[in-house]
């Protein structure tokens, strides 16, 4: 009888593709025959590549030797640290507002200004572009490259009648490259009104935008009222989600979409606890959005409260950018939670800041899949916090992509950053081989002990520490899949950035 092994090398291969990884390694440890198979196949090493590094292929035309190569190369030289080239852009732009970094392009806006930089990388030499909006000046904005898309918040009315109870604010959909109106939305100014006290100008005190593939959402917290939520389908103008009729708690301090079904809502309430939220199906019916989860911090001594609860989260990314031979599978991004603490004897400044690094999928597992009658999950820190997250006291400013964290460590005369990677497949394919005092694994759990919190904090979520000098100190860095962007203020002036200074692995 005929086994499978009689097969040509070529069939075999065709047949080992179709594994998921975990069968793959398993086939490939099975006789000397399969095991030559697969190290004889690029292609079948990329697809574990791909499967370790948490990447998705681009379905691009390159050799599968060429693309191997590449991911390789990546893994290794994040590893080191090791940088292939580098290059300055100089920007001389202010930043009063805020700046995105999605899919390779790095934007800032400041009132009535827009400046978007598709950084330099292996394949591109980079570009830059500018935009005046002096016709609608805004206050908030994001962008999706992928998707040639730029959404801004218009900034609210100024003469709007002294007397008047409600404000009719817009958000407008243009094209990320020329500040058209976008093509692909039905109503391109998504416009809403909000109710608002006549002796309270502005109305919006805080305004968080967030994209993922076609639905967009938008968090406000304004003045005297509760904080609302309002969801769209952005290419149809529909209104998925509205929570001016279900009135959120003023205890919500954020919001972030996970994907185009699921959000996360950020509360202060008690001991802080964090909101999941599912949207139902394709095809967005009006009723509320579901709360499936309720998943709570740790618990606080008497008199002790949460200060300051916010998301951070790499943006949502399901398509590959031009170019890209590979990108990151938009299911295993980090999510960290920058927590604040205070109490009768513990004042807001007193250093009580933390940083709660929490997988996606722990959040995910939990999401029905299908449409289901249930209460929402009590999730207690007990029976989450220790095995699933990692609890670090730290207040500096960090940046998410994918599994990887990067952020500042405090120096007075050097840039110095700590890359924290959470993808132990990864870490451990690439642990250290030059013996580096500074990279590092780290398995052992951490302790937090604190007259804030009822018991001692114990987590374990492993991760890969590397701590670098990356030479002239800069208040922001930021990373994505091949590239550390250190962006530099100007030495005399905190509110213009002089230059960014992008390295590529």
């Amino acid at each position: 009888m005929a086994s499978i092994t009689s097969l040509p090398q070529e069939i075999l291969v065709e047949i080992m593709t179709n594994l998921d990884p975990s069968s793959l390694v398993r086939c490939a440890s099975t006789c000397r025959l399969l095991h030559g198979t697969y190290r004889n196949s690029s292609k079948l090493q990329y697809m574990l590549e791909l499967s370790m590094n948490e990447m998705r292929d681009a379905g691009t035309d390159a050799p599968f030797p060429d693309r191997l190569a590449r991911i390789r190369e990546l893994r290794v030289n994040w590893s080191d640290m090791k940088c292939v080239n580098y290059k300055s852009v100089n920007l001389d732009i202010s930043f009063h507002l805020s700046n995105e970094f999605v899919g390779g392009v790095l934007a800032f806006a400041e009132g009535q200004s827009f400046k978007a930089v598709w950084l330099p990388s292996t394949r591109d030499a980079g570009r830059t572009i500018k935009h005046d909006t002096h016709e609608t000046p805004f206050q908030n904005f994001t962008i999706d490259p992928i998707q040639d898309l730029l959404v801004f918040l218009e900034r609210e009315p100024q003469d709007a009648p002294l007397l008047s109870t409600t404000r009719l604010f817009r958000v407008h959909l243009r094209t990320l490259s020329s500040n058209d109106y976008h093509q692909d939305a039905k109503q391109p100014v998504l416009a809403f009104t909000l109710p608002a006290d006549p002796d309270v100008r502005p109305v919006i005190r805080q305004a968080v935008l967030h994209l993922a593939s076609d639905v967009l959402g938008l968090f406000l917290v304004p003045w005297r009222i509760s904080p609302i939520l309002l969801i769209w389908n952005w290419r149809s103008g529909d209104l998925i989600y509205d929570s001016r009729g279900d009135d959120l708690a003023y205890s919500i301090s954020y919001f972030v979409l996970l994907n185009p079904t699921s959000f996360i809502l950020a509360s202060v309430r008690d001991n802080g606890c964090i909101l999941l939220y599912g949207l139902s199906g394709a095809t967005y019916p009006a009723d509320p959005a579901t709360l499936v989860a309720i998943f709570h911090l740790p618990i606080l001594k008497p008199f002790q409260y949460v200060s300051g609860l916010s998301i951070h989260m790499g943006a949502f990314q399901d398509k590959p950018a031009p170019g890209e031979l590979f990108y990151t599978v938009p299911e295993s991004r980090m999510l960290v939670f920058a927590i604040s603490y205070a109490g009768l004897d513990v004042p807001h400044d007193s250093g009580h800041s933390y940083q709660l690094f929490v997988h996606m999928s722990s959040f995910l597992k939990h999401l029905p899949e299908s449409s289901v009658d249930r209460p929402p999950l009590d999730i207690f820190w007990d029976a989450w916090g220790e095995q699933e997250t990692r609890f670090l006291q730290c207040r500096e400013p960090i940046y998410v992509h994918g599994s990887r964290v990067v952020r500042i460590i405090p120096s007075k005369f050097v840039g110095r950053i700590e890359i924290l990677d959470f993808n132990m497949a990864r870490a451990h394919a690439s642990n250290n081989p030059k013996g580096l005092p500074d990279h590092y694994i780290q398995t052992e759990p951490s302790y937090i002990s604190s007259n804030i919190f009822e018991s001692q904090v114990i987590t374990r979520r492993p991760y890969r520490s590397s701590t670098v000098e990356v030479g002239e100190f800069s208040l922001c860095y930021l990373i994505d899949e091949e590239r550390l962007v250190a962006v530099q203020i100007d030495s005399h002036n905190y509110l213009i950035v002089d230059k960014i200074d992008v390295d590529w692995f």
